[in-house]
């Protein structure tokens, strides 16, 4: 058991040093920085995907190496407007994805709103959602445990 502990804290310095997985509320995940033109990306390897929702068409440039989708309107010249992320995701040195809602809610506070969003084409189609304007984070959750984050400039 405590090997495994240690071999754990040992990953996580790692990806910490990397830089890769590391979210800066309102400024940036890893080397993806809000508002910058995606163009100055694409020399990475990624995935685009054409989306049209209730609130527009945006495009989805997913980067895998990364561990995120970077969402784009074309309103805004392809500047990045918001940053999915469903792996590993540093807030403060921890990875929050994986981990309980009521510890980051003991850390940040009670969220400035929170819904019930149901998915029926996903295998587990009702997720809670809390959304922290001030740090520009929306935190999807399942049986308390936040499963992905989708980041944004406070702003947008």
């Amino acid at each position: 058991m405590k090997q495994i502990k240690e071999e754990r804290e040992k990953n996580t310095v790692g990806l910490i040093k990397d830089n890769r997985y590391i979210l800066i509320p309102n400024v940036s995940f890893g080397c993806f920085m809000f508002n910058d033109d995606i163009n100055r990306y694409l020399y990475r390897k990624h995935i685009i995907t054409r989306i049209d929702s209730y609130d527009g068409a945006f495009d989805d440039y997913y980067f895998e190496e990364d561990g995120c989708h970077i969402w784009t309107d074309d309103t805004n010249h392809k500047a990045i407007s918001s940053i999915r992320i469903d792996n590993i995701c540093f807030l403060n040195g921890k990875n929050i994805i994986g981990t309980s809602y009521a510890l980051f809610k003991n850390t940040y506070g009670i969220a400035d709103y929170e819904d019930m969003v149901y998915l029926p084409k996903v295998g587990r189609h009702k997720y809670k959602v809390f959304d922290y304007l001030s740090l520009g984070l929306q935190l999807w959750t399942w049986r308390n445990m936040i499963t992905e984050v989708i980041a944004s400039k406070e702003d947008d």
